[in-house]
């Protein structure tokens, strides 16, 4: 086992009501973890067991907060991962360990474990599509992309601006100067969970409502997208859903236009979600 990488979870106090959910899924799809486990957030620490909190002793904008949580980390490599993203399949320590590896021969900086359709269309070249790790393009407009990763520590540190929220940090990839041959991808996800991470612009998607009910975990409203919001995101948004893209937005048009009555647009939102199990009663 390499000891020189952490599993690092980046979290804030807002959404501290994930961690129970996250760790579960961990737990269950990675159980044999052998990495350090941080958790990166500002003020409130968590009970869960084996897990190391960072705090930053103060609340403010991530690109100001992670540089504090990252500085008392010990590992020169960091797996970066969000507080939503619960596994959805087993992580094997081994594929981890190879990888790590390559990105050391290969003198990168960053190594991307989980790989969407538009990163494989657009990010990576075809001759490398065949290879189980590829160069990024450094001209793919997310090349700092924050879903699960291998960052070396001390490169992430220094890209970050302190005014930056996550969002901006991956839409500024362009803006960066960034080092030609430092950003690689596996060709197949190692780190599986659902795209983009169980919070979508803020709200829970409906498809945890159950998981969150059954472990009796809390919740509010407030925090759960609506029927309506889950149906946009998964016809507008998803690219890894069972919808195709050139489809999803002439079948949202549709419904908007041909259904006046909102109980039985409700009706057909639920019933569809539930067809592609989006949702839980």
């Amino acid at each position: 086992m390499n000891k020189n990488l952490a599993i690092y979870v980046s979290s804030c106090d807002k959404y501290s009501w994930l961690w129970p959910g996250f760790f579960y899924f961990f737990r269950k799809y990675w159980p044999d973890c052998p990495y350090n486990v941080y958790l990166g957030t500002e003020t409130i620490t968590t009970q869960e067991k084996g897990i190391i909190a960072l705090t930053s002793g103060k609340r403010g904008i991530w690109g100001e907060i992670t540089p504090l949580n990252l500085g008392q980390i010990k590992e020169d490599y960091i797996l970066w991962l969000q507080e939503d993203y619960f596994l959805t399949r087993v992580v094997k320590t081994e594929e981890i360990e190879k990888s790590l590896e390559e990105l050391i021969l290969s003198k990168g900086k960053y190594l991307r474990l989980y790989i969407d359709p538009d990163l494989q269309k657009r990010g990576i070249k075809k001759e490398d599509k065949g290879r189980r790790v590829s160069k990024i393009s450094n001209d793919y407009f997310s090349t700092c992309s924050l879903q699960s990763a291998i960052w070396e520590r001390g490169f992430l540190l220094s890209i970050i601006d302190k005014s930056e929220t996550p969002w901006e940090f991956e839409a500024n990839s362009l803006k960066k100067s960034l080092p030609s041959g430092a950003f690689y991808s596996i060709n197949k996800s190692l780190v599986n969970y659902g795209f983009g991470g169980a919070m979508q612009r803020g709200k829970l998607l409906r498809k945890y409502i159950k998981f969150f009910l059954q472990k009796d975990l809390r919740f509010n409203d407030e925090n759960i997208m609506s029927i309506y919001e889950d149906f946009r995101w998964h016809i507008l948004n998803n690219p890894v859903g069972p919808i195709p893209g050139f489809f999803r937005s002439g079948l949202y048009t549709f419904f908007l236009r041909k259904i006046k009555n909102k109980e039985n647009l409700r009706a057909i939102f639920k019933g569809v979600l539930k067809r592609f199990r989006y949702f839980s009663d």
